[in-house]
């Protein structure tokens, strides 16, 4: 399983480069990324036969990193990969919000207390539906991609789906921001929400 996690960025570079024409025109940027995303947190209680509680919390995310643009800086549609390092906050301590009955005496829980780091890598389209690409425009975008890159062996697989725009500062330069609905996937579905805003030199 996790070399199929690990291997999942190179499919995704390999698809969106084999399936698409041969580029004439892009531009490179940078990013900065934050967000956040439920997370189920076990616990049990030894004084009850050890029976099982799950709690749901927030995990917030945030990150910087590179964006790779395939297309003319004229086009509509153009085809993006990112990639950047993340990191999402601490899960909190489950005896701050326990069940009702639940000494926390008696809690036995694995939980993580540290800042965890993740390699991430993402493919997808960038398409404008009002506006001028040389000026402004109101933009739709979806991704698909994987945190390939963890120091606990916790890999996922993720998509994306959003809005946001685009402002041409020159000819050669692009400032964007976006909104995005975010859905991961370890073992079960994860929601959450991200937001993206960046700088894109683009080039013929």
């Amino acid at each position: 399983m996790r070399l199929a996690f690990a291997a999942l960025p190179a499919t995704l570079l390999a698809t969106a480069l084999f399936t698409s024409t041969a580029a004439e025109a892009g531009g490179l940027g940078i990013l900065g990324t934050g967000g956040f995303y439920q997370e189920r947190l076990y616990y049990y209680d030894e004084g009850d036969n050890n029976a099982q509680y799950k709690q749901s919390q927030i995990i917030g995310t945030g990150g910087t990193g590179l964006e790779l643009v395939l297309g003319d800086r004229d086009d509509r549609i153009v085809g993006i990969a990112r990639t950047f390092w993340a990191f999402e906050t601490p899960q909190q301590d489950p005896t701050d919000n326990l069940a009702e009955g639940v000494r926390p005496a008696d809690v036995e829980s694995n939980w993580r207390d540290e800042t965890r780091h993740v390699g991430v890598f993402a493919v997808g389209l960038q398409g404008g539906i009002i506006g001028d690409p040389s000026e402004a425009m109101l933009t739709v975008h979806g991704v698909v991609g994987s945190g390939f890159l963890t120091t606990d062996h916790t890999e996922y697989v993720y998509g994306e789906i959003g809005a946001g725009g685009t402002l041409r500062l020159s000819p050669s330069l692009e400032g964007y921001a976006n909104v995005a609905a975010h859905m991961r996937f370890r073992k079960w579905a994860r929601g959450g929400m991200t937001g993206a805003v960046g700088l894109r030199v683009l080039f013929d």
